[in-house]
Order: structure tokens, then sequence, then C-alpha cells
């Protein structure tokens, strides 16, 4: 004869149905929501500020090249340094519209002012003498700015973490380097058609 199977009391039954139903305590749902869910994916990433740099510097040296393009225009009245300028003109005017949005997906804001250097180089280009003004301006913002771009943007086009500013820094290199390689060309031109000028003014320099 099998034993009794033991008649539970009912208070201690209704105990145990509650801890079975309740199992293992659930997390308030206003407990702290982990960062890494928080951020998101689509959360933007901090940049370095070497990559922050290049921006605000590359800014500033489109305006500067642009701006002294735009008084060459007014005031030159050769040929080949109208023509250099009106370049330097539109196709800068591309390339910072494109750093532009680059820049606001970053939330980064671009300098729309000249540093104290290139407001003192644009100074002496305005205040050069009409037969000076070609060279100046060949040579300053010409090849001198064009030589710093190709620095700047050779580095960034190697270095830049963020890899759209890197592949922006590699396209437009090209471009910058064959703006210095015209404002070479364009320099000679100007102080070649200097010489006779100044031959003519005073006289064939002495021989050494």
């Amino acid at each position: 004869m099998r034993p009794p199977i033991p008649v539970l009391a009912p208070a201690v039954l209704g105990l145990l149905l509650l801890v079975s139903a309740a199992g293992v305590p659930a997390q308030p749902a206003s407990g702290p929501v982990p960062i890494a869910q928080a951020a998101g994916p689509s959360a933007p990433h901090a940049l370095a500020r070497a990559d922050i740099t290049f921006m605000k510097n590359a800014a500033q040296a489109g305006h500067a090249e642009k701006a002294a393009a735009q008084l060459a225009l007014q005031r030159s009245k050769h040929t080949q340094v109208r023509a250099f300028a009106q370049q330097m003109v539109d196709e800068h005017g591309k390339a910072h519209a494109e750093l532009a949005a680059l820049a606001a997906a970053r939330h980064v804001t671009l300098p729309d002012k000249l540093s104290i250097t290139q407001r003192a180089s644009l100074k002496l280009l305005a205040t050069a003498a009409d037969d000076k003004f070609d060279q100046r301006y060949a040579k300053s913002f010409g090849v001198r700015a064009h030589r710093d771009a190709v620095a700047l943007f050779q580095k960034a086009a190697n270095r830049a973490a963020d890899a759209q500013l890197r592949a922006f820094a590699a396209k437009t290199l090209p471009v910058v380097q064959q703006h210095q390689t015209q404002a070479e060309d364009l320099l000679r031109a100007v102080e070649r058609d200097a010489r006779p000028e100044q031959s003519a003014a005073g006289g064939a320099p002495p021989r050494r």
C-alpha cells in the first residue's frame, strides 16, 4: 500500500504558486540606458584635432587666394594674370563649397576671415605700385600660397583620420599642384614681360 500523498495547506500552496510565477525579478524599466545603445550607429564621432585644423586652414587659404584673385581682376591689365585670377576665383569657390559641406556634417565652424599673416600679405598686395602688382601677386598668392597649400593637402591626404576628409584632400591635391605649376609659369611670364619696361625706364643693369 502506497503512503498517502501529503496535502499542502492552502496558504502554503498559494505562496509556492506566487514564487514560481514571479521567477527572476525583471530589471527596472527606468534604469540607466547603456552608452552604446544611447549613442546609436548614427551618433557623430569625435574628430581628430588635426582634421579640424586642416579644415580651418584649408578654408582660410582658399579665402585668401580668392580675395587676392579678385583684387588682381580689379587691378591687373596682364592677360595671363587675369586669366589665372579668374580660374582661382572659380575653382577655389568650388573646393570651398565641398569643404564647407564636410565641415557642416561634422559640426565644425569654418573661419570666414583671413589670418593676421594673410591680411598683412593682402594689404601689401593692395598697396603695390602698378608696375609691381603682377609680380607680387604671382609670387605671394600664386607660387608661395600654392606651395603651402600643396603641403597642407598632401599631409591631410596621407594622415587625416576621417576617411571622407582624406578622400577630399587626395582628390583636391592634384588640382592644387596644377595651380602651383601654373603660378610658377605665370611668375616667369610677368617677370619676363616686366624686363623691357624696367630697361626702358632705367637702362640695362650693369654687367658684373
